[in-house]
């Protein structure tokens, strides 16, 4: 408590953060440097075939807002290091606007500073600034749509959340989390239009549900695929639990969705076990095979976010389109991976860091209260 009173009565601004944020990058620089990971060819060849007036339309179409980033620099140079230093201005600007974001959640700018501090230099996501991976440039776009859209910037908030949603195929579940939360505050607001809302809702969620086919073309049989061979972790970790001998297995000519339920419920038991432990897997972000230091960090660092986001969301009064939106996405981004497989570097949890961090905050919103009128 000491520590955040010092906190409370220091001027804080982004300043401090802007320098401090320069300062450790400098080292980072120097000691980890720019790399290159399993998946970088993939995302190089997806620039590669832009610059070639090749835009394919395979499972590359899903990740083709960072092959166009990436591209940018390519068109110059083959050596990664302008990438990585795109990535890092991006990620530097995303922490502006999150200390803006905080800043319109709690009018408080020491926990503005705290919120965006913790973001920018969060101990398990830093790293992946440096590697040319999708998920800092995803996460950075979320941020700056969310930011265009307290600042009612229209004109650009709609095409960044079109580019947002093709830099990497979780863009599907980020834009699924804000429709339904846009259409459940219209629904609650307009009352007088909730025929037409439901209408246009129906039409919006066939949309979805056409995409998610698409996208399930590939990734479909992936998944099934990992049922059958009991896979926890990507890939092929099953953690000593052993794939079932006699499976249920629906017809490969069914439609993917289909396959997928069908596999789902014919071996229901099975299923909610590996969901389970998916689950516990993600939102702990402890391996196995992570250090004893390493799997610290993650428990000092990660944990008292989840206590702090419950801790501080009781208020039903609170809940924005934003806090409502960040929500749902955190939700639905732990239940895909429960159904595909978490990753043995953890990654797919770095997005949802500053989410959490934001809903971790307490909102400034306050319930009016009607005055007593004085009796005569």
């Amino acid at each position: 408590m000491k520590l955040l009173d010092y906190f409370k009565n220091q001027r804080l601004n982004f300043n401090y953060l802007l320098f401090l944020w320069v300062s450790i990058h400098l080292i980072l620089w120097f000691k980890i440097g720019p790399k290159e990971g399993a998946d970088t060819s993939f995302y190089i060849s997806i620039a590669d075939n832009i610059l070639n007036g090749k835009w394919l339309f395979d499972r590359s179409l899903w990740y083709s807002s960072y092959g166009l980033f990436i591209s940018i620099f390519r068109f110059f140079t083959e050596d990664i290091s302008p990438i990585i230093l795109g990535q890092l201005f991006i990620n530097l600007l995303s922490g502006y606007c999150f200390y803006q974001l905080l800043i319109d959640r709690t009018q408080k700018e020491y926990i503005a500073f705290l919120g965006t501090a913790t973001y920018l230099f969060f101990p398990i996501s830093i790293e992946w600034h440096y590697i040319v991976y999708g998920e800092s440039f995803f996460t950075s776009f979320t941020i700056l749509f969310f930011y265009c859209y307290i600042k009612k910037i229209h004109r650009i908030a709609l095409p960044l959340l079109f580019f947002t949603f093709f830099i990497r195929p979780i863009g599907i579940i980020f834009l699924s989390a804000l429709i339904i939360s846009k259409i459940y505050f219209l629904y609650k607001n307009e009352i007088n239009y909730r025929r037409t809302i439901l209408v246009g809702s129906s039409l919006i969620f066939f949309f979805l549900l056409c995409v998610i086919n698409k996208m399930l073309q590939f990734y479909g049989p992936l998944m099934i695929d990992g049922y059958l061979n009991a896979e926890i972790i990507y890939p092929k970790h099953t953690l000593g639990i052993s794939p079932l001998e006699n499976p249920y297995l629906p017809s490969n000519q069914e439609n993917i969705i289909i396959q997928i339920l069908l596999t789902f419920f014919g071996n229901f038991g099975y299923m909610v076990k590996l969901m389970v432990i998916k689950s516990l897997l993600f939102w702990g972000n402890m391996k196995p095979y992570y250090s004893f230091t390493h799997n610290l960090i993650i428990a000092f660092t990660l944990y008292p976010l989840y206590f702090l986001l419950i801790k501080n969301n009781f208020n039903k009064d609170h809940w924005t389109f934003i806090s409502t939106s960040s929500l749902l996405y955190i939700l639905f981004q732990g239940g895909v991976i429960s159904l595909t497989s978490e990753n043995w570097d953890g990654r797919f949890l770095y997005p949802l860091i500053p989410f959490l961090i934001y809903l971790s905050t307490n909102s400034s919103i306050k319930k009016p209260v009607l005055k007593k009128s004085k009796q005569a």
